[in-house]
Formats: C-alpha cells, sequence, structure tokens
C-alpha cells in the first residue's frame, strides 16, 4: 500500500487555467472579468474569507516529489502553507493591473477559511512552495492576455 502517491491540492491557479466565465475558479474567474472591463469589479461579500491559494507550477513539483518519494499510504496536501483572504487577492490583483473593485457585502462572503495544512508534505517530500502569490498572480495574467480565448479550444468537463 505504500508504492503509490496520493496528493490534495488546494486552489490551484496558473497559465492554461480555466477562465470560462461561466464555472472559473475565483483566480481566473477575477482576471476574466478584469480583462473584460467590468467596471467595477463586483466581488461577492466582504472580502474576509480566506482561502490557500497556489501557483500550479508549485503543485506540479509537488506532485514529482509525491511520486518520487511516495506518501507512505497516506494523502499529502499540496498548498501555499499559508491563506490569504479574498480581499488580499484582489489587492494584489490591484498591485499591478488598474481596476476598480467593490465588495458586495449583501452577496455571500463563502465558508470563512480553507486552508491545507502541507507539514507532511514538507517533511516527507521536501516540499516548499516558491512563487509568490503576487509573482504567480503576474506570470498568470501575462499568459492571459496572450491567450484570452484558448479555453474555448480545451474540454471543459463543467460545461453541460
Amino acid at each position: 500500500m505504500e508504492k503509490f502517491a496520493i496528493i490534495r491540492p488546494s486552489n490551484v491557479y496558473g497559465p492554461g487555467d480555466n477562465f470560462d466565465p461561466n464555472n472559473a475558479m475565483v483566480v481566473p474567474s477575477l482576471m476574466y472579468r478584469i480583462y473584460h472591463k467590468e467596471d467595477p469589479l463586483v466581488v461577492w461579500g466582504d472580502g474576509s474569507a480566506i482561502r490557500d491559494i497556489v501557483y500550479s507550477r508549485d503543485v506540479a513539483a509537488g506532485v514529482i516529489l509525491a511520486l518520487y518519494h511516495g506518501t507512505r499510504g497516506y494523502y499529502v496536501n499540496l498548498g501555499c502553507g499559508r491563506g490569504y483572504s479574498i480581499k488580499e487577492l484582489v489587492e494584489a490583483l490591484h498591485s499591478f493591473i488598474a481596476f476598480d473593485y467593490e465588495f458586495d457585502v449583501t452577496k455571500p462572503t463563502g465558508f470563512p477559511k480553507r486552508v491545507m495544512d502541507i507539514s507532511l508534505a514538507r517533511e516527507w517530500l521536501g516540499y516548499e512552495p516558491q512563487i509568490s502569490l503576487v509573482e504567480g498572480l503576474k506570470k498568470t495574467w501575462e499568459w492571459y492576455i496572450s491567450h484570452t480565448d484558448e479555453y474555448l479550444k480545451k474540454q471543459n468537463y463543467f460545461r453541460e
């Protein structure tokens, strides 16, 4: 039972992500809406919900480490190792993209906190995320503005 690896990634984002406005996750959804000039960008809730947001390259490195070392018949979480509030995420995007935004407190904020414990991945695999939130967001934004409709060419299992 120890000759395999089980990983659980958190909220992964990065180049090649699903930017379909109907079913994208938080980072590509915000980027899609910013690129398409939603003004102001309306973010549901008060921005206090905390999420573990991790860059795709860090997760890919963690998967390779898990395949090499195994996960001892257990699972390991692959995340960034800390939580970011939705407000911090929006402000990180705003630090290098010009857009107006507001939080709509009449809409649900979401579950208060979802952050993964990556201590087993660190201990067993030597996993250590390398890409900061702003750096990863910049790389993803740069990729997206050069590939804005690539999501239309991919199989999307969330579409009906």
